[in-house]
């Protein structure tokens, strides 16, 4: 019992380390940050001799690494954060953590976008919508916080799609964002309004963009018609000179 509760205590401090590393870099204060940082690996690395679960210290350090990847991409730092969290997803993968595995999509998905790798920003989110469909996420269940990273998943999909020019794609994203986001207000009432202007963007673009092709479509109609006009007025021409000699 004793040996259990010491463990509990190495993983609190090792955690509290990462919040506290993360609010350090919000606030802009790098050098605390990364203090901070090199002090919650060592707790990692020093829990592997409290814990009574090896599996425990491995999550911890998955933990670490995030955090890790979270001040390099704060710092514009994008390929050390996404060697990371990919280091962080990998260790998640292994525990079967689903939905820290989700977590880690997201965050690669956000690196990914700012390395202008859309595309594989898209396939990153949409491993998370993957691991809802096969019931490794509990969205149903008493978990609103897992419900919220869902409509996040979502939301994210709506912009990369929206920047991709897969309006009508972004639109139904965005739209499952708005619906899942009403369903866990407790969690997701921070990101409502971006949640919103998201959707307006996405449906006033596909609307400028079906405007537009109706009004290709009738420039290409009216061109067309133009030129079987002048074509018909062209055979017409050598008969009307041939009857009037």
């Amino acid at each position: 019992m004793q040996g259990r509760l010491f463990g509990r205590l190495w993983r609190q401090l090792c955690v509290a380390a990462c919040v506290f590393t993360s609010r350090a870099v919000d606030q802009r204060r790098p050098a605390l940050a990364m203090k901070l940082l090199d002090r919650a690996r060592q707790y990692a690395v020093a829990s592997e001799a409290h814990v009574q679960q090896p599996a425990d210290a491995r999550e911890l350090r998955a933990f670490v690494e995030d955090a890790y990847a979270y001040y390099y991409f704060c710092r514009g730092k994008y390929h050390a954060a996404l060697h990371c969290v990919v280091k962080a997803m990998k260790i998640h993968v292994k525990q079967q953590e689903h939905a820290h595995v989700a977590k880690c999509h997201i965050h690669s998905a956000c690196i990914l976008a700012r390395l202008r790798r859309r595309p594989e920003a898209v396939r990153c989110l949409g491993q998370v919508l993957f691991l809802v469909e096969e019931g490794l996420l509990d969205v149903c269940g008493d978990q609103p916080h897992l419900l919220c990273l869902v409509a996040i998943a979502h939301h994210n999909m709506a912009v990369e799609q929206h920047c991709l020019g897969h309006l009508e794609e972004a639109v139904v994203s965005a739209q499952n964002a708005r619906r899942l986001a009403r369903l866990c207000l407790s969690y997701s009432n921070r990101w409502l309004t971006s949640f919103e202007d998201t959707h307006r963007a996405c449906a006033e673009g596909l609307a400028r963009q079906e405007k537009g092709a109706d009004h290709g479509g009738a420039v290409l109609a009216a061109l067309t018609d133009k030129v079987a006009a002048s074509r018909g007025s062209d055979r017409s021409t050598p008969l009307d000179s041939r009857g009037s000699s």
